[in-house]
């Protein structure tokens, strides 16, 4: 079988390509992959070259009004048997540049007669507000649901990752239930016991770390704040921020959160690293006391990569009430600590806890890791394989 998917691709710096090179790193295993990715002007920690049976094809570039073109153009000439579009709201550019491209879609399907896949990775809900602009908000509200229900529409099948996602898909855009397929995100297999076996009452220096782009939506100067009014007690304890600037945000915010760092009087205990390579990410989360992961973000239904990242290391997880994390439990309440609200007073409240209460946090990290135990990589990519022979089976 041959497979041709259209994504972003390492090095680019963003949570779809990380997620595309996992899975079809795997998929590759049982299918000839073609990878018809952006084009890059850096180099960084990800060497495509070592992957076994892709062939990667660099062809369009980000913002560019002839990308959609470019990709079509590439995905005719694969002569692919099953074609797999992964789709986030401005992975490809402007808003512009999205609103064309469930007619890559049905240009595609018309010309090949071959099936295609599209994974949404953000569902929109439709109670957002966009504007204070009662018609501006209106027109967005009106777009933003024609290119979902093309998307479903032109489709083959459409791959969500959670039921909350599937669930507004059906009711609020009305999309054909048969059309939805559910598939988790895949999770990185960790090379590290079944137990969670630490006692931060032998270690000298205790770690919390939060991964992820450095967003104003996250909020992430509560948790330094709260970090702070912690050191008072745990003179050792370290606060590891891990993550860059999201290739899709300006650059000011970024640059006033390291400013912020910087400035901070005796901020020895307190670090910020840029991306750093998967090897040292898992040094970082294995020596990590506890994980802080945060997001104000409710406009969005989808999942939350850095959760997966993290949930076979036996550590216990800190999160915010939203959509990205609640659709990844299935209702459930024990895998971690959530916040409602993120707040400086509730993250040194929940960090305080977690550390006086070995047992609460081994058992939230044992059911964290139980949870997402079927969701491995391997697990994720048999899935996808599946729904490719279904489709060329019909």
């Amino acid at each position: 079988m041959r497979i041709c998917a259209v994504t972003t691709w390492p090095p680019y710096r963003e949570g779809v390509a990380i997620y595309s090179a996992k899975l079809y790193s795997q998929i590759a295993k049982y299918a000839q992959v073609i990878i018809v990715a952006n084009k890059v002007n850096f180099r960084g920690h990800f060497d495509s070259s070592k992957f076994f049976n892709i062939k990667l094809i660099r062809s369009w570039k980000r913002e560019n009004p002839f990308c959609l073109l470019r990709i079509l153009n590439e995905m005719i000439k694969s002569k692919a048997d099953v074609f797999h579009i992964q789709f986030g709201w401005l992975l490809y550019g402007s808003p512009l540049i999205t609103c064309f491209f469930p007619y890559l879609i049905l240009l595609l399907l018309c010309i090949t007669q071959k099936p295609v896949v599209v994974t949404l990775h953000s569902v929109i809900r439709r109670d957002v507000t966009f504007s204070e602009k009662r018609l501006i908000d209106c027109m967005i509200r009106n777009v933003v649901f024609v290119i979902t229900k093309l998307l479903t529409l032109f489709s083959s099948k459409v791959i969500v990752h959670n039921v909350l996602m599937k669930k507004a898909l059906e009711e609020d855009y009305g999309c054909d239930e048969n059309k939805l397929v559910i598939i988790p995100h895949g999770v990185e297999k960790a090379e590290i016991g079944e137990e969670c076996m630490e006692d931060i009452s032998e270690r000298k220096n205790l770690n919390i770390i939060s991964l992820g782009f450095v967003r104003r939506s996250k909020g992430l100067e509560a948790l330094i704040e709260a970090f702070l009014k912690l050191r008072v007690e745990y003179p050792d304890i370290n606060l590891i921020l891990i993550g860059g600037r999201h290739p899709h945000d300006s650059e000011e915010y970024f640059t006033n959160f390291r400013k912020l760092i910087k400035n901070l009087e005796n901020c020895s205990n307190i670090s910020l690293k840029n991306f750093v390579s998967e090897k040292e990410l898992d040094d970082i989360i294995r020596n990590a006391t506890i994980i802080v992961l945060l997001s104000r973000e409710t406009k969005f239904l989808e999942a939350s990569g850095t959760l997966a990242r993290v949930s076979d290391f036996n550590k216990p997880v800190i999160c915010n009430r939203v959509p990205k994390f609640l659709g990844e439990f299935k209702g459930r309440s024990d895998c971690c600590v959530m916040l409602r609200h993120g707040t400086t007073t509730e993250l040194y409240d929940a960090l305080k806890y977690l550390l006086e209460n070995p047992a609460f946090r081994r058992k939230i990290s044992l059911n964290l890791k139980r949870a997402f135990r079927k969701r491995y990589w391997r697990d994720v990519a048999k899935t996808h394989m599946e729904l490719y022979r279904t489709l060329l089976n019909k």
